[in-house]
């Protein structure tokens, strides 16, 4: 099948972008850049913003961000409310100051809203992941980091004030991360609640950032990769939650796993859509090509979902499982830019 390319390094760092030589995007340090003894900083804009969790760059940006009351964190205000971190395995404390307050009361009056899909599950976000993360300082990074998006994404904000609420949404979404990476290898069954949520936001902050930065500057990313980065994205936390799902069902988190069950029934649109994919990749393919059977099997995982939101099943939810259901090697071909890929979306 014709259409593929090379993938291009769009994520790199920039030194290699400066130096115009092709990145691996190694995180934190690029093989380039280690060879070098340069350090490596990468750009900040990107949808996950995976790369900032430590080192000089993160460093600074933090430090930077903590100063300066335009950044919407004040580190000039009083420091009024200390919570001690049982979560964590050092031995910290978190301190809010009144930006942070704004943010929690933000996450629960009306952020908390706009994430829930059902009676089930709103109490859950208002009142008891707050109350988790009072004892988890990456959960409660992870709810400043949403919130402030939300801000951000509400329209009530504009110029400054609206850049410097996605700065510090980047900032609390880089430290949850940073906080979280730390302890994920001995994390403890008690921890699976919050560890699951963070999961839960992550997701959500990825699929919502690049909306919020559409308007303010022209981003290094496509609209594909930024899709694809979510797909990974999405794929990867559901491989870490699939073994607390058990702990977290019959838990006080156990609403965000109730989907609401439909009936079944494709319509007669969603019935030409199936078929006229399936035509397509026979004319274009056959059964002994290599790649035939991965699209097979997602034009198949497609129709599933289709089926389910024909006969009115909750959108967010199903999307993500079609997303963990399809093949692997189905978001290789789209990282490669493999031109029937893109058919299914």
């Amino acid at each position: 099948m014709t259409g593929q390319r090379t993938r291009k390094s769009h994520h790199g760092c920039f030194q290699c972008k400066r130096r115009s030589v092709k990145c691996d995007e190694k995180r934190p340090q690029c093989s380039n850049c280690d060879n070098r003894r340069d350090t490596c900083c990468y750009a900040t804009s990107g949808p996950l913003l995976w790369a900032e969790t430590g080192g000089e760059c993160y460093t600074k940006r933090q430090e930077m961000m903590m100063s300066s009351p335009e950044q919407g964190i004040p580190n000039n205000y009083s420091h009024d409310i200390v919570t001690h971190h049982a979560c964590h395995k050092t031995s910290t404390m978190i301190q809010f100051n009144i930006s942070h307050l704004k943010l929690l009361l933000n996450w629960t009056t009306s952020t908390c809203r706009s994430i829930s899909r059902n009676h089930a599950d709103s109490q859950v976000w208002q009142s008891i992941i707050p109350q988790q993360a009072l004892s988890c300082p990456y959960l409660m990074h992870g709810i400043f980091a949403v919130s402030a998006l939300h801000l951000a994404l509400s329209g009530d904000f504009h110029g400054n004030e609206r850049h410097a609420l996605i700065e510090t949404a980047e900032l609390h979404q880089s430290e949850a991360i940073k906080m979280f990476t730390k302890q994920v290898d001995q994390m403890a069954p008690l921890e699976y609640n919050a560890s699951f949520a963070l999961s839960s936001l992550l997701i959500g902050f990825a699929f919502a950032f690049p909306l919020s930065v559409a308007t303010q500057h022209q981003t290094q990313f496509s609209s594909l990769d930024e899709l694809i980065e979510v797909f990974i994205l999405i794929r990867k936390m559901n491989n870490f939650s699939t073994p607390m799902i058990d702990n977290v069902q019959k838990s006080e988190l156990g609403g965000l796993l109730l989907v609401e069950q439909s009936q079944s029934s494709l319509s007669e649109s969603s019935q030409l859509a199936i078929k006229a994919l399936r035509e397509l990749l026979n004319a274009v393919s056959s059964p002994t090509y290599g790649d035939y059977h991965v699209f097979a099997d997602t034009i198949d995982c497609l129709e599933n979902l289709l089926t389910e939101l024909d006969g009115a099943a909750e959108m967010v939810s199903r999307s993500f499982i079609w997303i963990c259901e399809v093949p692997v090697a189905f978001i290789d071909c789209l990282q490669g830019y493999n031109s029937f890929a893109l058919m299914p979306l």
